[in-house]
């Protein structure tokens, strides 16, 4: 179960690391969206950094990989050796 959930640490981290350096690319690229039905002119693209969602979504994939592993080992603990090593 520790494999699964240092597994999902890692792609929660990876994944963090990916946003924040999309979240500051937007930023600082001073994109423009086009304008809306009815106006002639567009507005500025604005992109928010929220850590609450951060440590939200990370302690969901971190619950969500926990909970994997440990079905996944609760199903093996079940077999016997013999057919659980088949599987290797």
């Amino acid at each position: 179960m520790l494999e699964g959930l240092v597994i999902g640490f890692g792609g929660a981290l990876l994944g963090m690391i990916m946003a924040l350096a999309t979240t500051v690319f937007l930023m600082f690229a001073n994109l423009q969206m086009p304008p809306p039905p009815g106006r002639s002119t567009g507005y500025a693209l604005l992109v928010n950094y929220s850590t609450p969602l951060y440590l939200g979504a990370t302690l969901a994939v971190l619950l969500v990989s926990g909970v994997a592993a440990w079905l996944v080992s609760a199903k093996a603990a079940r077999k016997p050796i013999t057919e659980a090593l088949a599987h290797v």
